[in-house]
């Protein structure tokens, strides 16, 4: 997955420990080396290499940035070494575009331990600028080749130096899911108790790719807040998405008889505000390259509770009970009532419904309860509830 770097400024990462999409202990500051400036001097030897001692990574964890200073575009490699100078890593062969401050992005991450070093392998003569200060950097003769790792690195002595490269980890960025209903935020009492089903993908290089699914319920998922979910923080340049799960019944694409909620859509922002002062859309929600923090909205409406129509005849009692989940916008058939049920309404009823001449049958009205009557031979009056 390649990434895009937003600022040559090295990132501290946040000492946080989040269950989603996995589970990840990051230390406060993962850092190593110097200020990428421009200094004084270049090696004349070739095709060897130093390790800079000034500085070395300040806690375990992970590296994705580098930073250094090229006062010439020849060619190099960065090098981690362990407390006894075994090589631990050696970078793919980097070539400066231009002189100045430069970054190299790494496809990876390189997991380091607190007290490594970095150094350097030149191809050729030095490109990066050092100064005749700070603690001893020990290299190796001229033209001993490229290190491997693994191998232990001849030292032939050290000089007291500084030079102009670093590295740290790279930005990390979280994606927070929030849950809206009947155009608010979601609250325990609007959102009837309910858990909503998610799922799910990523690609980051700190916690790889995969799948997964959560819910966006009373307790927030590595949230205080109900109905909302953090997930876990991601390199810059991270892949995510997510949706809801619409299983026709609790949620579904519109509303009918048993479904609870319809999903309205989907809004985004790099705050939740820009993100509830969006259009919904029912595009799914997929960063490509997190560069920031991001919000996501879902965003559904409660459709109206289920209705059911009672017909009662006050001489015979019920003459029609359906439980069916009928809806409360009116438009609603109650008929075939059998033989006692033929005739016609006597007009229209409090709720604007219509009944057919000789079918005993009526269409309700949105209303959430009225009273018809019905004159037939057989019947005096007929009560509909509903």
């Amino acid at each position: 997955m390649k990434k895009i770097l937003s600022s040559t400024a090295l990132a501290l990462a946040v000492a946080l420990t989040l269950a989603f999409p996995a589970g990840l202990a990051l230390a406060a500051s993962v850092v190593v080396g110097n200020p990428a400036i421009a200094r004084a001097n270049l090696d004349t030897y070739s095709n060897f290499t130093i390790i800079d001692t000034n500085r070395p990574v300040s806690a375990s964890g992970s590296l994705g940035v580098f930073q250094y200073y090229a006062a010439n575009t020849n060619s190099f490699e960065f090098v981690l070494v362990n407390t006894s100078n075994v090589v631990e890593w050696v970078s793919p062969t980097i070539t400066p575009t231009a002189t100045g401050t430069q970054t190299y992005l790494y496809p990876a991450t390189v997991p380091v331990q607190a007290g490594w070093n970095l150094g350097v392998h030149f191809d050729s003569t030095g490109t990066i600028p050092f100064d005749y200060t700070g603690a001893p950097a020990a290299y190796t003769p001229n033209n001993t080749g490229r290190p491997t790792v693994g191998s232990t690195l001849s030292i032939e002595g050290t000089s007291d130096r500084m030079y102009s490269w670093n590295a740290g980890a790279l930005p990390q960025y979280t994606v927070t899911i929030d849950k809206f209903v009947n155009g608010n935020r979601a609250t325990v009492s609007t959102a009837r108790h309910q858990s909503f089903q998610m799922v799910s993908s990523w690609n980051a290089a700190n916690l790889g790719s995969g799948s997964g699914s959560y819910a966006l319920g009373p307790t927030g998922y590595n949230s205080p807040n109900a109905y909302e979910a953090i997930t876990s923080p991601m390199d810059e340049g991270a892949s995510y998405t997510t949706h809801e799960v619409m299983n026709g019944s609790s949620v579904a694409a519109s509303c009918a008889p048993g479904v609870q909620y319809r999903l309205k859509g989907y809004t985004t922002g790099t705050t939740l505000i820009t993100a509830a002062a969006a259009t919904p859309s029912l595009t799914v929600p997929d960063f490509t390259s997190l560069l920031q923090n991001e919000y996501v909205i879902v965003w559904n409406e409660a459709c109206k509770p289920p209705v059911t129509v009672t017909v009662y005849n006050e001489d015979v009692g019920f003459v029609h009970d359906t439980s069916s989940a009928l809806s409360s916008t009116g438009g609603n058939t109650v008929g075939s009532f059998g033989g006692n049920a033929g005739g016609a309404w006597n007009g229209s009823n409090a709720s604007g419904g219509t009944g057919g001449v000789s079918s005993g049958s009526l269409t309700t009205g949105p209303a959430t309860s009225f009273t018809s009557t019905f004159n037939s031979v057989n019947l005096n009056f007929l009560h509909v509830h509903w």
